[in-house]
């Protein structure tokens, strides 16, 4: 059996179609990526991959045998034209001496070629290089510590599943899975987290390519689910439902969106001051088209009265609840909106 030698877009990312300069990942089907385009799709909520339309995996697959052979092919320095291979060039860029250096104080506009000590002389001295490097890792610490006190604060809200009852999950996993081993439906919320007032939003993930009957959204003091009533099926609750595209609420069920698909970051925004609910897909604001000559208003609107709670609904499959203990998927999807976790973290007393 004879392979064929590999030709020169044979390990070209599938989104750049460029070769990756650094780490190569993949999808399941095996075409590749840079690292970096990769980070930047799945952030823009392009969840599948362009050629094979297969969803893209959330944790990174790493090509070795793509980077091996990338790292192998001829390059050549930009700044003196030295030829290398594409492996040696990043270490031969460090010390150039060709190249060109600038200082990383802000506002200092020294450069200079990339002679042994050189910058670092001069930002041994520039007082707006000093600064830099003296801010850089407090700011880093700060926003560290931010993040451990704000995920503590939201794992002491339990996620508590009200059908059937059982033991709380915890925030920081958010990963929620569901066996359609019965005909029942399995509901779990946020009933700790009582919002009266204010802007509050939270996402969740379809992980799974199949996803049975997912109600998702708010209720309020009074929602009781069973094995076949779940979020939006009371006048205690208000849902939307991806799979068979309707929005629920008591008798109401309103055709609404479009089916959803594994990747996708559904955003639940519930506005107490003006009293509506809206529904987000991959950062998309998904409109209500009631057939008036306005066109759309919100999902549901006349929100008023007690005191709301998120809460989810699902039959089978598997989702990733995000009520802000994690970095939202898309934060500006609609401004003005907190994370649920915020207002838990402002209802909680100080950490010890």
């Amino acid at each position: 059996m004879t392979t064929r030698p590999a030709e020169e877009g044979d390990y070209d990312c599938a989104i750049c179609l460029s070769p990756p300069d650094h780490q190569v990942h993949q999808c399941r089907n095996g075409h590749l990526f840079c690292a970096e385009c990769l980070e930047e799709c799945l952030s823009r909520g392009s969840a599948k991959c362009p050629t094979c339309r297969v969803a893209l995996p959330r944790e990174p697959i790493r090509n070795l045998v793509a980077e091996r052979a990338l790292a192998r092919r001829p390059a050549r320095c930009p700044h003196c034209s030295l030829d290398l291979t594409r492996g040696e060039l990043q270490a031969h860029l460090l010390r150039c001496p060709s190249r060109v250096v600038k200082c990383q104080g802000e506002g200092c506009d020294w450069s200079g070629p990339n002679a042994p000590g050189a910058l670092k002389e001069h930002e041994s001295k520039c007082p707006r290089a000093i600064l830099a490097k003296t801010l850089i890792p407090l700011k880093e610490r700060i926003n560290k510590l931010e993040a451990t006190v704000r995920s503590l604060r939201a794992e002491r809200a339990g996620l508590v599943s009200l059908h059937p009852p059982g033991a709380p999950l915890r925030l920081a996993h958010g990963l929620w899975r569901v066996r359609e081993e019965d005909d029942t439906f399995t509901t779990v919320a946020l009933p700790s987290l009582r919002l009266t007032a204010g802007r509050w939003c939270y996402e969740v993930t379809m992980c799974s390519e199949e996803i049975v009957f997912p109600q998702i959204g708010f209720a309020r003091e009074g929602f009781r689910p069973g094995a076949e009533l779940g979020v939006g099926d009371d006048e205690f609750s208000y849902a939307y439902d991806g799979d068979r595209c309707k929005l629920w609420h008591g008798s109401r069920h309103d055709d609404f969106g479009r089916a959803w698909e594994a990747g996708d970051v559904i955003g639940c925004y519930l506005d107490l001051d003006e009293g509506i609910i809206l529904f987000t897909v991959n950062g998309d604001l998904v409109p209500f088209d009631d057939g008036d000559e306005d066109g759309m208003r919100p999902a549901f609107d006349g929100v008023v009265g007690g005191r709301w709670f998120p809460a989810l609904t699902l039959k089978s499959g598997t989702c990733r609840v995000n009520f802000g203990d994690r970095d939202l998927d898309h934060p500006e999807a609609l401004e003005g909106y907190s994370p649920v976790a915020l207002a838990a973290a402002l209802h909680e007393p100080p950490l010890d």
